[in-house]
Order: C-alpha cells, then structure tokens, then sequence
C-alpha cells in the first residue's frame, strides 16, 4: 500500500497542484519560493502528529486568488447556499493497494467493490460552509456602514472648487484577515475514486460517521524540517539534546528493557547518596526555616532529596563526544557539516521508532511518509554526494517494530542541491515551477521526459551530459546555451559590457545579478530544447 498522489488546492503557491510520489524516495527540487516548503507544512497539517501549541491555519495561507475571490464574495450580494461554492484549502491522498495487502484498516474507506479498482482516496478540507459565509457577509456589510459613516463623501471641497474630497474606500480584505478563518471547518473523509484514479468529489463519507476509524491506523507522517538548530557555539549541545528524545522512543522497546532497568536501579542508588549530600548542602537554610516554628513542634522542617528523573536526566546531562587521535572533544568542535549531517542520522533514527510505535494507536501503520526538508545546509560537495548514496540504504529496509512485523517507507526529500541532484535516479526527481504571471506553482516528474523526446538516443545523453556537468540547471531563472571554451572564457565580458551597456540605456536587472545557468553544449545545443520547455 502506497501513496501514489499528494493533490493540493488553494494552500499558498499550491493553487492546483498535484504531485507523484514513487513508491521509496522522491525527490522535490526547483527554486526558491516555489512550494516545496508549503508541501511539507500542509501535509504536516493534516496527516503529522497531533500536539499542543500547533498552529492552526490562517487567512494568509490561502491563495492569494481564493483570496481574492472570497473579497468579491463579500462585496456582492449574498449568494443563496445553492450558488455558493465553498472557498477551501485541501488536499487529496490517492492511495494503491495491491491483493497482497492487510485492508482491516482501509476496509471503512472502501466506496467501490469493482475488483478491478485497487484505488482509496483521502480527503482534507479546511472550508468555509456556508453558514460560515453568510455570518461573515453580514458582519462585512455592518462593518462598511459604520466605516461610510465615519468617512462621509463631500459633494464639494472645501475651496468650492466642486471637485469632491476623496473617500478612503473600505478595506474588505483587512476584515477578512482578522475575521475569515475563524468561520472554516475542518472535515476528514474517504471520497469515491475509480479504477482510473479520477476522484468523484460528490460522493464521499465524512470520518465521523465511520465508527471507531482512526486516520493514524492507515497512514503517518513525520518531518525532519531545515531549520533543525544546528550550531557549534561553546554553549550549544545539539546532538547531546537529542539522546532524551530517543530515550523516550526506545524506553517502551522490549529489547532495552534490561537496559532500562539497570538505569533505573542506578538511578536510585544515586538518589540516596545525593540525598546524603544535599543535607550538608542546603543544611543552612533548613534551619532557618525550622526556626519559624509552626502549629506543632518541628512542624515546618524541611528535607532537599534527590529525585532523578530518569526521562529528563539525559536532556540536560549527557554528552556527545566525538573522538579524534584517541581523544574525546565535544561535539561543537565538530564543523557543521558533520553536526546538521550527524544531527540528522539521529533525527531519522528517532523518527523512525515514532513510525514503529504509533503514538495513536500502538501499532505500525500502512503507509509511513517522511518528509526531509535540505539536507545539504552547511555541508560541502563530497558530503552531500555521500548523503544521497547512502539515504536508500538507511531508508529503503521500512519499518519494522519490536514484534518483527515490516511497513514500507515512503520519503521526500526537499532539496536546493545541485550534487545531491546529479547523483540521484531521474526517475525519482519531482521538479516544481512558478507559472508564469500565475499565483501558482506545477510539479513535473522527469520521468516523464520520455514521453517529450521521441529519441531515447537524446534522452540518454542528456541525462549522462546534465549529471555530469550541469545540474544547477533545475535551479536557475534563465540559460545560456554555449559551444565551447571559447564562448566560455568571452562570455563574463560581453555579459559585463552588456550590462553596462543596458543601464546607460534603461535601467533594468543586470545579467550578472540574475539566477543564469550557462551551458556548455557543442553541437547539440537542438537537444536541449525540449527540456528548456518542460522546465519552464
């Protein structure tokens, strides 16, 4: 069982998107401010772990067109619940399954009994119903009359010159800001899907009504976002921080329940020798206090014992040496490369047993997705190469818990890197692009390039050329296709001659300023067309 489609509507950038999945790694590129951290972040909403303090969504995050089209809902007059259509973010999990497959969970989802259809679809929306709408139309129009009233339109200006003063016009998209999200609701469902994979959104059953479902049996998510607190300061201690977390991921684990034992008994023994000492140590202010007196004699004496707490101990009070010619150095020794990259293996390593013991319901669940948001930050080349070779191999065994019982594991990673890129299967790469003069963004899986290249000769030598050579091209606004050295060592000067030329002409952005890739291609600049286009 796998996710074969991530389809988001109306989140940021992600207007109408939709997104392949392959069935282990996926791997998201593009430019910056194109999505890929918004598809982590609604996915988080939906599917990740529930907590406290969590924000919820908000206005912003609605499509600057939805937006748009919720203002002119507002100011219009009010639609009958017939004509109105409600404005949500969401996001559709397409979900294949095969004969082989446990569907005990799954089985509330099923909404076609055609054997042919080996097909579930998930639905989240976050939506404006349309009692919602009518409540914020009213207070919308209540808000208007007060705001005309307060700023009256002259028929003459004050001069009598008979022009009129100007009249501030009422901001209806400030309203929405501060009132509109609170009117959304959230619903979770399984809706109709065929053997095809198209999704009827009219025919769909609400969770609530599936007794005793639970969402987190079928699939669960976990992240591992950028901003992940590295550093090397003196006083930082990243990597020691982390062993708490994995404490409490393991400590249920039977087979650390011997380990786990010995600790606690350590702990104890401690307990009392620290109790011993603390005595001695707080034993001045003890007898103050005893001094005080109280309703009976001694009825305010006071003891200080030590009380370990064998989860938060190891958060503040253990170490992560790492040891160099036979010495132990601290962690924050280590350059950031190695600190982000080793903070990482621990990251996935604790995620790893969250996803083996299902924090809802106590057992592994049938889909797993994690999500790595850029890897690469603070790391060198040869590093990230090394990343990517070796992520299959950490990841592509899946989930198995304490019982021996096995999950796959489905994985995004996010990425800015040229080289984590060029040592990667094409077919893996998901390249996202801003639609030109659009508030949205499309995904392209580069496996469909071979249905663009009528030449697989082209095709197979554009791949081998662009891994070696020139993988930054996923990454850059423009290109410029060159034949060789020559064109090579000239080209800086005539881009620099032309920029001075072009800003004693008309001021514009300078070419050495822009995100420009420039190419190397002799004499097969023809192949590279195709792929100029499919980009973008």
């Amino acid at each position: 069982m796998k996710i074969e489609k991530i389809i988001v509507r109306n989140f940021r950038l992600l207007k109408d998107f939709s997104i392949d999945l392959e069935d282990n790694l996926s791997l998201v590129i593009g430019k910056n401010n194109v999505g890929k951290t918004s598809l982590l972040l609604i996915l988080d909403q939906f599917i990740g772990p529930r907590s406290e303090g969590k924000r919820s969504f908000r206005f912003n995050d609605l499509n600057l067109d939805a937006q748009e089209q919720l203002k002119e809902f507002m100011i219009s007059p009010l639609l009958t619940e017939d004509t109105y259509s409600p404005i949500a973010i969401s996001m559709r999990l397409l979900i294949s399954y095969t004969d082989r497959d446990n569907l005990s969970n799954v089985s509330p989802l099923l909404m076609d009994l055609d054997v042919d259809n080996h097909f579930i679809a998930i639905g989240f929306d976050y939506y404006l119903p349309f009692e919602g709408y009518k409540d914020l139309h009213s207070q919308c129009a209540a808000q208007k009359l007060k705001f005309d009233a307060k700023h009256p339109v002259d028929d003459e200006a004050q001069d009598g010159s008979g022009e009129g003063v100007a009249h501030p016009e009422y901001d209806a998209m400030a309203f929405l800001n501060d009132n509109a999200i609170n009117k959304f609701k959230l619903i979770r469902k399984s809706v109709k899907v065929d053997k095809d994979g198209v999704l009827d959104e009219t025919n769909y059953v609400d969770f609530v009504d599936i007794p005793n479902f639970r969402i987190e049996s079928v699939i669960q998510f976990q992240s591992i976002g950028a901003r992940r607190d590295v550093d090397n300061r003196d006083v930082d201690k990243t990597l020691s921080s982390k062993t708490s977390d994995l404490y409490k991921a393991i400590e249920e684990n039977q087979d650390q329940i011997e380990a786990k034992e010995d600790f606690l008994e350590q702990l104890k023994e401690t307990d009392v020798k620290l109790t011993g000492i603390y005595s001695n140590i707080f034993s001045d202010i003890v007898d103050k206090i005893r001094q005080f007196g109280g309703l009976a004699p001694n009825d305010t004496i006071i003891k200080v014992i030590s009380s370990l707490q064998h989860r938060e101990l190891l958060k503040g009070n253990t170490t992560v040496k790492y040891e160099h010619d036979n010495k132990d150095l601290p962690e924050n020794f280590n350059g950031l490369g190695y600190m982000n990259l080793i903070s990482i293996i621990f990251d996935i390593d604790l995620m790893m047993k969250r996803f083996a013991k299902n924090k809802e319901t106590g057992q592994l669940a049938d889909i797993n997705l994690l999500f790595i948001e850029e890897p690469e930050a603070h790391t060198h080349p040869q590093m990230q190469y090394v990343f990517i070779k070796n992520i299959k191999d950490l990841l592509n065994e899946g989930v198995k818990d304490e019982y021996g019982n096995k999950k796959p594991l489905q994985y995004i990673v996010s990425t800015h890197s040229s080289h984590i890129v060029a040592d990667s299967e094409y077919d893996d790469i998901k390249y996202l692009h801003r639609l030109d003069g659009k508030n949205e963004v499309e995904a392209k899986s580069l496996k469909a390039l071979s249905e663009v290249y009528d030449n697989q000769d082209h095709l197979r030598f554009l791949k081998q050329y662009i891994t070696i050579n020139r993988s930054e091209l996923f990454f850059a606004d423009k290109a410029i296709l060159i034949e060789g050295d020559t064109e090579r060592i000239l080209l800086p000067a005539i881009i620099k001659k032309l920029d001075v030329t072009k800003v004693a002409a008309k001021p514009e952005q300078p070419l050495l300023s822009q995100n420009v890739s420039i190419i190397e291609v002799g004499a097969h600049a023809e192949i590279f067309v195709k792929l100029l286009n499919f980009l973008g």
